[in-house]
């Protein structure tokens, strides 16, 4: 197990603001797509959510395992700033 994830937000006095992550647990994933927890339960589920603070690998581990049983998938598009794969 790993400690939850949090977000420091930094107030400039100019209004910008800075965000700094800590992942957390939702950086610690199995690197293997087919360990990942949870792949049962997508097959179920009425819609699979995907976000940005998941490493990539699981995601689209989820999205395939979802396309496959007829799961609508959506991805969220904020969090962090990378490209999608």
């Amino acid at each position: 197990e790993s400690p939850s994830g949090q977000a420091f937000i930094f107030l400039e006095e100019s209004g910008q603001n800075s965000i700094l992550i800590v992942g957390g647990s939702n950086v610690a994933w199995p690197a293997s797509a087919g360990d990942q927890p949870g792949l049962p339960k997508v097959r179920g589920a009425s819609v699979l959510l995907l976000q940005k603070e998941i490493p990539e690998h699981v995601n689209e581990a989820m999205a395939e395992v979802a396309a496959k049983a007829g799961v609508p998938v959506i991805q969220d598009v904020g969090g962090e700033d990378r490209p999608f794969s």
